[in-house]
C-alpha cells in the first residue's frame, strides 16, 4: 500500500504518494507549498483518500444521510428534471435531513425508518407527504445500493398506511353565495385583477397553473372555447411555462357568455392600461394592472389571504373541486367531467367524486351559466 511521504523544499513542505502506473511507468502525485509538515501530511491524507475513492473524499459507507442525499441529488437528479421537480425534491430532502440527516447512511435499518415515518405522521404530516418522503428516500438508497455503498435498501418493504379520513369530503365546496363574497373581496382596485383567474377557475374547473398560463390566443370567443395547452409553475423564485400535467390535460373547454363577457371586458382594460403605460397589450390573460404576469405563487398567497379574512379553509383548488362536484350533483356524466377536468384516467374522477350522486341530467355549460348572477 502506497504511503504518504513529506519533504521540505525551501521554506515550504510537499506531500507525495504513489499512484497507478501509466504505460508501465511508476507515477507519483505530489503537491507543495504547505507551511508546515503537519499541513502537508493532512492535505496528503485527504488527497490520497480522494484518489483511492475515485474523487470522493469520504468513504461512501461512512457518509451521513445528509451528505448522501446531496451526493445523490447532484449526481442523479439535477439533469433533465424540471425546476419545480427539483425544488419539490429539495423540500422533501430537507425534512429527511432534519429527522435522520446526522446518521450514517450505512447504519439505516427498516426498524429505524419505520419509527421515523411514524414520528412524521405523529408530527402532523399528511400520509401522502410521508409516502412522498419515503419514496424519495428509497430512491436515494436504491442509488446507494447500486453504487455498492449499502448491501440492501432498508426502505424496500416498508409501507405507509393511508389516513382513513376522506380528504375529498373535507374539501371546501364554494357555494355561489360564498363565491360572490370572495369576488367582493377582490373588488378593491389594488387586487381587482385577481377576479379574472378566480372567474376562469369557477367556470371551467381548470388547475391554477393552467389558468395562469392562458394567453388570449387560447380563447376562441366565436366558438366559445378555451384551449388548455400549457401550464405555469413557480420554482426557485422564477416563473416557468411548461407542458401540461399529462397528455389528457391538453383539452378544449366549452364556456358560456358570462365568462366570455368578463374576459372581453378585461381584455379591453389591458388595452387601455397598455396605452397609458406606452407598451403593447400583453398576450397573457392573467396580469396585474401594470400588465406584469400573475404567478401561481401570487395565487396561493391571495387564496391564503381570503381564507384568513373569511375564516374558512379555502385554497384555489377548491374552485376546481367545486366545479366538478356541482356538475356531478346536477347529473353531468363522469366521462364528461373527466374530459372537462383533464383527468388521465376516469378512475381518478370516480375515486375523487364517488361520494356524489347524480340528480338530474343537463348541460354542463348551462349549469354554470345559471349558478350565479354575474
Amino acid at each position: 500500500m502506497a504511503q504518504i511521504t513529506t519533504r521540505k523544499r525551501g521554506n515550504t513542505w510537499e506531500y507525495s504518494f504513489e499512484i497507478a502506473p501509466i504505460n508501465g511507468k511508476r507515477k507519483r502525485k505530489s503537491k507543495g507549498g504547505f507551511r508546515t509538515k503537519s499541513d502537508a501530511l493532512k492535505a496528503g491524507t485527504q488527497a490520497k483518500a480522494e484518489y483511492d475513492n475515485c474523487g470522493i473524499v469520504t468513504e461512501q459507507g461512512q457518509m451521513s444521510v445528509s451528505d448522501w442525499l446531496d451526493f445523490w441529488y447532484e449526481n442523479s437528479l439535477t439533469h433533465g428534471y424540471k425546476p419545480t421537480t427539483q425544488q419539490s425534491y429539495q423540500s422533501i430532502m430537507n425534512i429527511i435531513k432534519r429527522k435522520i440527516g446526522m446518521y450514517k447512511v450505512s447504519s439505516l435499518t427498516p426498524l429505524v425508518l419505520t419509527k421515523t415515518f411514524k414520528e412524521l405522521l405523529d408530527d402532523g404530516y399528511a400520509d401522502t407527504t410521508v409516502r412522498q418522503i419515503k419514496r424519495i428516500l428509497s430512491s436515494s438508497l436504491t442509488y446507494a445500493y447500486q453504487m455498492n455503498v449499502i448491501k440492501q435498501n432498508p426502505c424496500t418493504n416498508i409501507r405507509i398506511k393511508k389516513n382513513n379520513s376522506n380528504s375529498v369530503q373535507d374539501t371546501l365546496i364554494v357555494t355561489p353565495e360564498l363565491f360572490n363574497k370572495i369576488l367582493n373581496l377582490l373588488d378593491n382596485g389594488w387586487v381587482s385583477f385577481y377576479k379574472i383567474p378566480f372567474l376562469i377557475a369557477w367556470y371551467t374547473g381548470m388547475r391554477g397553473g393552467e389558468v395562469m398560463a392562458l394567453t388570449w390566443d387560447d380563447v376562441d370567443f366565436e366558438n366559445k372555447i378555451i384551449s388548455v395547452n400549457k401550464m405555469q409553475t413557480f420554482a426557485f423564485n422564477k416563473m416557468h411555462i411548461k407542458s401540461p400535467k399529462t397528455q389528457s390535460s391538453i383539452r378544449d373547454i366549452p364556456v358560456g357568455d358570462k365568462l366570455l363577457n368578463e374576459l372581453k371586458e378585461w381584455k379591453q382594460t389591458q388595452i387601455e392600461n397598455a396605452k397609458e403605460l406606452g407598451v403593447k397589450p400583453p398576450s397573457i390573460i392573467c396580469t396585474r394592472n401594470n400588465l406584469t404576469p400573475v404567478t401561481v405563487k401570487n395565487l396561493r398567497d391571495k387564496s391564503s389571504s381570503i381564507s384568513r379574512e373569511l375564516g374558512i379553509d379555502f385554497h384555489f383548488h377548491c374552485l376546481r373541486h367545486t366545479h366538478a362536484t356541482l356538475l356531478i350533483k346536477n347529473g353531468i356524466s363522469i366521462k364528461e367531467v373527466q374530459a372537462r377536468l383533464g383527468h388521465r384516467y376516469i378512475q381518478t374522477t370516480l375515486d375523487i367524486y364517488a361520494h356524489l350522486q347524480a340528480q338530474e341530467t343537463t348541460n354542463s355549460v348551462d349549469i354554470f351559466e345559471s349558478l350565479t348572477n354575474r
